[in-house]
């Protein structure tokens, strides 16, 4: 089991990476502004969970959320 310090560090890093790589690599255009709001870890680390937010209600929110998962 990872320490919890090392654990919010990897965290942190995630969470940039994954919002850098959302702003400059993903031409998706069904996806609008979206926010990496939360990244949170398995104990072992051998997997994330992103949680994100956007800009969009409705339709618009499914597509934004269809755009991300292909993405």
């Amino acid at each position: 089991m990872a320490r919890p310090r090392r654990v919010q560090r990897l965290q942190q890093l995630i969470l940039e990476v994954a919002a850098e790589t959302l702003l400059k690599e993903i031409r998706d255009p069904r996806i609008g502004v979206v926010s990496i709001t939360r990244v949170k870890l398995t104990p072992d680390l051998t997997q994330a969970t992103l949680y994100w937010s956007a800009l969009a209600e409705g339709a618009e929110l499914r597509t934004t959320e269809r755009g991300l998962e292909h993405a």
